[in-house]
């Protein structure tokens, strides 16, 4: 497998597993697009091949949204590396839809990409909301049959839907043909996925469970430490066994309170009812996500490989920027950034702490991101003029579920519970290296991390 084929993808704000069929639900092409934007880009930046399948009506209009994003499709598409193809030139080659001729070319773009781009991503269009009984019927078994020829490859396809052509019952037999899908922005593992078999396929326990052999016992301070640190491990245990758990049928409960809301009918308030479970779902699986990431940055393994710090911090802050239009986001360089650290550990200190400074920066005045590399040591340093951090806050601020009071709700919703820089401080320490903050009224908050470039 290539280098690129073994790096995460990341998706809708998440990193897509070994499932790689994802059905994406979206309001409209602006909301796909804001989606889709950094998953297409992320591809680009790896010289994967981008292969996307689109109404033909609205081909220049897709292709503009990204040109605008500064990706040159029409140069990239005279030099092999995006391919844009239309309805007539994929699905409806001959005038209708043939799944078994269209399974057959995407396996032939995917083992045609071999010689010359790690990957394939695919975005695939397709609004079968005008077609007979008898072709969706033949689109749902396309769109189940497509699990068994990606099972093959690690190329990812992303199958977009807009949501308001489409009724509850319709939405359900899509979601049951894939096993990821992307609602309200979200990437979700889907407990609906029937294999082509028909048995379920949704997400399979993540916690293994370990016994632990007790040695001798101690006396003293060292069997009480003993004892702590076995309660500790136990309770983390259970906590990733019930975060992981409560995952499947909470995405159960988000997944059935969106396709509700879009049935046919439905009363006004029943539509609202929906979308008051929906949101309330989001925000519970956040805060499972959160309580999983403390189960899992205890005791991480890094996976270090060569990188530019500069180009990690420079991704991020143009993210936050097309999200946060209204903030000024300042990114300075100095040096050489290329050192050797786990990219997407490293990743979650910058967007935390960046984060961490946009929720608790005064409303007007700007956060200042410095990426700087020396010959053996990288440093960044963000900064934030606001209301300073008391002094016995700072004594602990890096411990997890010590949220300051004073901030306002965060907009992503991302810290809640209190733990980015928790995160940010287990991997900075991984990396054999410091994180430190000042905070005063005059001078504002800083955080600075250092890391070994080796």
């Amino acid at each position: 497998m290539s280098v690129s084929a073994s790096q995460p993808i990341h998706l809708a704000g998440a990193i897509l597993g070994g499932q790689r069929h994802v059905c994406g639900f979206f309001d409209g092409p602006e909301d796909e697009h804001r989606v889709t934007l950094s998953f297409v880009q992320e591809g680009l930046e790896r010289k994967e091949l981008a292969f996307h399948i689109v109404d033909p009506a609205e081909r220049d209009n897709y292709a503009r949204r990204f040109e605008q994003d500064g990706i040159r499709v029409a140069e990239l598409e005279r030099s092999g590396g995006f391919e844009l193809r239309t309805w007539p030139e994929t699905y409806l080659r001959g005038g209708k839809f043939d799944p078994a001729a269209m399974l057959a070319l995407l396996e032939e773009v995917v083992q045609r990409r071999a010689p010359r781009f790690p990957l394939v991503r695919f975005v695939a269009h397709m609004n079968f909301h005008n077609a007979d009984q008898k072709t969706w019927h033949e689109w749902i078994a396309y769109e189940a049959r497509l699990n068994q020829v990606l099972a093959k490859y690690p190329d990812p396809i992303l199958c977009a839907y807009e949501t308001r052509q489409y009724n509850g019952a319709v939405v359900l037999d899509v979601q049951r043909a894939h096993p990821v899908v992307i609602i309200g922005g979200s990437l979700q593992s889907n407990p609906f996925f029937k294999t082509s078999d028909g048995s379920p396929g949704g997400r399979e326990r993540a916690a293994a469970r370990t016994e632990t052999a007790a040695g001798p016992p101690k006396r003293g301070e060292a069997l009480e430490a003993r004892k702590q640190k076995q309660s500790l491990e136990l309770r983390e245990r259970a906590l990733a066994i019930v975060s992981h758990d409560l995952r499947n049928p909470l995405s159960a409960i988000l997944m059935g309170a969106f396709a509700l809301g879009q049935e046919a009918g439905l009363s006004v308030e029943g539509v609202q009812i929906a979308g008051r479970i929906v949101a309330s779902a989001k925000r519970m699986d956040r805060i499972i996500g959160d309580l999983i990431e403390i189960t899992n940055v205890r005791g991480m393994e890094l996976t270090q490989a060569p990188m530019d710090a500069h180009e990690l911090c420079e991704r991020i802050v143009e993210e936050l920027r097309a999200g946060l239009p209204d903030r000024e986001i300042r990114l300075r360089f100095e040096g050489n950034g290329n050192g050797r650290w786990d990219a997407d550990r490293l990743e979650r200190v910058v967007s935390n702490l960046v984060a961490n400074a946009l929720q608790y920066g005064r409303e007007g005045t700007p956060v200042t991101i410095e990426s700087r590399g020396g010959e053996e040591q990288w440093t960044l340093s963000v900064h934030n003029l606001g209301e300073p951090i008391p002094p016995d806050v700072r004594r602990r601020l890096f411990e997890p579920f010590r949220r300051v009071r004073r901030a306002k709700r965060s907009r992503s919703g991302r810290h809640h519970l209190g733990i980015g820089l928790f995160i940010a401080r287990e991997v900075v320490l991984a990396h054999g290296g410091s994180i430190e903050v000042t905070s005063t009224l005059a001078e504002g908050t800083r955080f600075v991390v250092q890391l070994p470039k080796n």
